[in-house]
């Protein structure tokens, strides 16, 4: 009976022991797929997260190689590239707000990101775009709107964090219940003090011409987890609010979409300029 007990207990730490080893080689197992594995586009095409943000370096932009520098803490000891990501928030099946005449923000975010992309790319910048078309970059096996937004959210962090070296601009359209509230206005990172700087060297611009009456000022990032967690030179514009019935009619007008980009670029063009050491 003794012995019996023996062989069955040593049977049971057998089990275990072998169990335990299952366990951990499954573990290893999905852990290299998941990291080794494809995602899915809004328009069902599969690909890694790389490609999903359909990166375009021009050869205009010298690249230092060590990309995983820190970031500079002083305007004064700059460390950032003549790079920058260009984020078009919203896509896909994320529409974002919808404005005055039915006008969705999906469609005028990527409209004057892309405009943005021309003239940065006209300057001599590297650009770097979260998407460039309808879609969103949620991972595969996002089933629900929530998860999709989620995980498109968590894959354009992970882009920033990729280029520690790059300027994010992130172009928005705002909305609000009450139709009188108008005007651009800029949302900044407060994990770098560079952000505040582009953010209100953006705002300025935009105001002294194109929108004289704009009294608003560069907010910080609030609950805009692009911005709570971009550790560079980062801002979310809000071009202007389209629940509004003349920023809507501006923000769908192909001229003052090019002022408005050319404003942006050009603070965009002078933040770099002035702290750059080359």
């Amino acid at each position: 009976m003794i012995d019996y007990m023996k062989r069955r207990k040593l049977r049971k730490e057998v089990y275990y022991v072998l169990l335990s080893i299952v366990l951990i080689i499954t573990t290893i197992f999905v852990s290299v797929s998941a990291n080794s594995g494809g995602r899915y586009n809004a328009d069902g095409q599969k690909g890694n997260a790389a490609s999903a943000v359909n990166k375009i370096i021009r050869a205009s932009s010298q690249k230092d190689n060590s990309q995983t520098g820190s970031v500079s803490s002083s305007i004064s000891e700059t460390s950032f590239e003549k790079t920058v990501i260009i984020d078009p928030g919203h896509g896909g099946p994320d529409p974002g707000a919808t404005g005055v005449g039915g006008v969705v923000e999906k469609d005028l975010n990527l409209i004057i990101a892309k405009k943005l992309q021309n003239t940065l790319d006209q300057a001599g910048f590297a650009i770097i775009m979260t998407r460039e078309d309808d879609r969103s970059i949620y991972d595969v096996g996002s089933i629900s709107l929530a998860e999709m937004k989620d995980s498109d959210l968590n894959n354009r962090i992970m882009i920033i964090k990729e280029h520690p070296r790059a300027i994010f601009i992130s172009i928005h359209q705002n909305s609000d219940n009450n139709a009188t509230y108008f005007g651009t206005q800029v949302y900044y990172s407060a994990n770098n003090p560079n952000s505040k700087i582009l953010a209100k060297m953006i705002q300025a611009e935009v105001k002294k011409e194109l929108e004289p009456n704009n009294t608003r000022n560069v907010q910080p990032p609030g609950i805009l987890r692009v911005l709570l967690k971009a550790p560079t030179p980062a801002v979310l514009i809000e071009c202007g609010f389209i629940s509004n019935q003349d920023d809507a009619r501006n923000l769908q007008n192909g001229d003052y979409q090019d002022e408005l980009v050319s404003k942006i670029a050009k603070a965009t063009s002078d933040f770099y300029n002035q702290n750059s050491h080359s």
